[in-house]
């Protein structure tokens, strides 16, 4: 294993309002992680960074315009932690817990953690699903750990398979009364996991769920856009698609189906969260194709 270490600087902006005034501060803040140039995994990760943009933007530029200092933050599906350092960085006087049952990516981020020496990431060796103590069975890739995934049941046999118990996110989060954002990202298994939130969905204890859109993932474990869908909307979330650009989410009526040939990451909200935490939105490039004018 080739490990080297890399420091990633961003922008972070807290946006305030007075009256009819609204106004941006920038603050500057980095995380550092190993790089193994041997797995697969990094190759996505460097391309990201190589072209000047945090991993997964559409993501990270959310994390960086929503997350305030003294948040707390949830990344289930947290693999080395791309996003979780980003949350620990940005919300330095509050929280981040991270769920990653692969036994080599749990690893590699206690490494990354140390390697911030932060103190505000909790991290948990579990595999978070519907219901607690069902049996699963979890396949860690060797190839490209961001490919790993849980079944009910084993789907080929000649993969690599390990018999886990699940936990949910009610038990695991159940003293928490206020978290800011919930990251999933478990190939497939989202459904599952919102279906173990159900307490946390009626007590409306979580401002923004983020959420994988990969159909095909979905499919293997019997859930759809729909059944996602329809589950948050019972508890009153309107659905939205992250813009990698940094801008407003987009809205999503119910009605409409996506179609996509890249995997999006979906918002679910409620507006009057946008409306308080957003404040200020650039149409600039709303309103001209980029480089049009030459000033």
């Amino acid at each position: 294993m080739a490990l080297t270490e890399r420091n990633i600087i961003f922008n972070s902006f807290d946006y305030s309002k007075s009256g009819d005034q609204s106004y941006r501060s920038l603050n500057r803040k980095s995380f550092k992680y190993f790089d193994d140039t041997s797995q697969k995994e990094y190759e996505t990760i460097s391309r990201w960074h190589q072209y000047g943009h945090l991993f997964e933007a559409d993501i990270g530029n959310f994390l960086v315009r929503i997350i305030k200092k003294e948040d707390r933050c949830v990344d289930v599906g947290a693999n080395v932690g791309m996003h979780a350092l980003l949350m620990a960085s940005i919300a330095n006087k509050g929280s981040v817990i991270c769920f990653e049952p692969n036994e080599i990516c749990f690893k590699t981020l206690k490494k990354n953690i140390k390697l911030n020496n932060f103190t505000n990431i909790k991290l948990k060796k579990k595999l978070i699903g519907e219901h607690l103590g069902e049996d699963s069975y979890f396949h860690a890739s060797d190839n490209d750990w961001g490919t790993s995934y849980a079944l009910k049941k084993i789907e080929k046999e000649t993969l690599n398979w390990e018999k886990l118990k699940t936990y949910t996110l009610d038990t695991e989060l159940k003293n928490e009364k206020k978290i800011k954002i919930i990251k999933i990202d478990v190939e497939g298994f989202e459904g599952k996991v919102l279906r173990g939130s159900m307490e946390l969905l009626k007590n409306d204890c979580v401002r923004y769920w983020i959420v994988e859109y990969a159909p095909h993932c979905l499919k293997r474990n019997n859930d759809s856009l729909d059944t996602i869908r329809n589950l948050t909307e019972r508890h009153g979330l309107e659905m939205y698609i992250l813009d990698p650009s940094g801008g407003l989410p987009k809205f999503i009526p119910n009605r409409i189906q996506l179609q996509t040939n890249w995997i999006p990451n979906l918002l679910f909200t409620k507006t009057k969260h946008l409306n308080e935490d957003w404040i200020i939105e650039d149409t600039q490039s709303l309103c001209q194709p980029r480089n049009l004018w030459p000033y």
